[in-house]
Parts: structure tokens; sequence; C-alpha cells
């Protein structure tokens, strides 16, 4: 079998799969390697949160429901911590409000109507507070707990300097997200016309990503299902994993898309993950073999 495959090489396949319930709105992945989803049921207006660690495709928790069923929003996470914000107003996209989980075990940990969050690190976090849009009295506080650590008041260079440094080592280890791939890159030529081979009225950019010996691309080919899908010039999103200049995975990920979207996929320590119909999240494990 090792010789065949190594003759006229093979295909991958998921190692993991999970299915929500509704619609993936938003995916957040943690430095410790866990995935917190929100997913939104758009007629019944609900949301509720789910956790996976990506390694093995453990389900930490699912289907779990806030307090307020639709307009909050997962924001960020912070170390291990996930911040949703609420939005008091529908017509008002400022957000008054914050709501921290545990990411493993989908706990809330606090809630404050007067804090926003802007951003954090190893589990501190800088927030706004207040009772309305236009307020500016800053804090640093403990993401775990929601205790102000810090009163900083209206001190905006101490505000910018926690904010350059949550910049400066903000990157999750071991998360590979895809780049447009530009017209001057040495491996344009070769991905293009792969690409090309396989999608035949190709729409918007190449979105691409290395692992050991794979290049994932995310595409955009134009939709054929239906004559409206052609006249409407909708498309399909495509994701193509290369091993050399040879398809091992393509697979149509969302269809008749009104265009092109890009985070069609990311990887994490060799898991390539990504979103099939909206409603699945999968996992493929580029380590094998």
């Amino acid at each position: 079998m090792k010789l065949l495959q190594r003759i006229f090489g093979r295909s991958l396949s998921p190692a993991w799969e999970i299915a929500p319930g509704a619609i993936i709105w938003k995916l957040q992945p943690t430095d410790g390697g866990i995935i917190i989803g929100e997913s939104r049921d758009v007629e019944l207006k609900t949301l509720s949160l789910f956790a996976i660690r990506p390694a093995t495709g453990q389900i930490l928790f699912s289907g779990l429901t806030l307090d307020e069923p639709w307009w909050i929003a997962l924001e960020m996470t912070i170390g291990e911590i996930a911040i949703l914000h609420r939005f008091p107003r529908p017509d008002m996209p400022n957000s008054i409000g914050a709501t921290a989980i545990d990411c493993g075990t989908g706990q809330v940990l606090w809630s404050n109507d007067s804090i926003r969050v802007l951003c954090g690190i190893e589990e501190i976090a800088l927030a706004q507070r207040g009772e309305t849009f236009d307020w500016h009295a800053l804090a640093l506080i403990d993401a775990r707990t929601g205790e102000i650590l810090e009163e900083i008041g209206d001190n905006v260079e101490r505000a910018q300097a926690f904010q350059r440094t949550c910049g400066t080592i903000s990157g999750l280890r071991g998360w590979i997200n895809s780049g447009e791939l530009e017209d001057d890159d040495l491996r344009y030529s070769i991905i293009e016309e792969a690409a090309t081979r396989l999608l035949k009225e190709r729409r918007g950019p190449l979105e691409v990503a290395e692992y050991g010996g794979y290049v994932v691309i995310g595409a955009h080919d134009r939709s054929k299902r239906s004559p409206e899908a052609m006249l409407a010039n909708l498309v399909d999103a495509h994701l193509i994993v290369l091993q050399g200049d040879r398809p091992v995975v393509h697979e149509i990920v969302t269809r008749d898309a009104p265009g092109p979207s890009s985070d069609i996929f990311f990887i994490w320590n060799g898991m390539l993950i990504y979103i099939r119909d909206r409603r699945i999240l999968l996992g493929i494990n580029l380590t094998e073999g």
C-alpha cells in the first residue's frame, strides 16, 4: 500500500467534523489550541457558542446560550478567555457591555454592562468604562475575574503602550492564516496554473498557506448550478490542497455566494480547519503520511 501511495499518491480526508446546529458565524482561536465558535439561527434570532480542541476534534461544549439571545457577538480571545460584547441598540454598531467565557468549560466568568474591552494579552485586558458611547475612562482589568487592576482614566499614553504590547506579542503560537497570493510571488505561476486547471472561470484572488509538503489554496469559481446563479454572477468557494502539483483535496465549501470572501481556511499545528456549507466545521490532518 505504501508503495502504491508513493506512485499514485493519495487523497486526504477529514479527521473530524462538528455541526453545531446553525450557521457558523465566527471562529476565534486561543493560544492554548482551542477554537471557540459562534453559531446563529437567523430565523429564530438566537446565538449559541461551541468550543473544540482541533488537535483531536474533541467537543468541549456546544449549544451554550446566554441571557441576551441575539444582540451580542464574539469579539476576541485573551489567553483562554473569550470576550463577547453586547449591542444595546440594534441600529447602533457601538458596543457596551462585556461578557467573559472560559473557552475550556463554557463557564460564564463575569458580565459587566458598563465595560467595553479593547484588547488584551495573558488574561489582562484594556477596557473602557462608562454608561454611554462617548466615555473615556480607561482601566486594566483581570480578564478572568473582571476586577480592576489599574485605573488609567484618560491617560492615553499608558493605554497606547499597553496596546502596542498586545500588538507586538499577540501572535498565536501554531496558527497559520492564509494570505493573498501576489503576482510577483515566486510560487505564483505554479499555483495559478494548478488552480486554473481545476477552476474554469475563476473569480477573485487566490488565498494561500503552506504546511509541510502541502500548499493550501482558497479560491472562487463562477457558480454554474442554475441559470439564475449564472446571471447573478454568484460564486462557489473552493478549498484545494496541492502536494507538489497534484490536488489531494478539492472541495466546494460554499455554494452560490454573492462574491469572493477571504479566510476560507486556517491551519493549527498541521490541522487544516475550514467550514463546509456554512454549518459544518472540519479538520484535515496535514501531518499524516
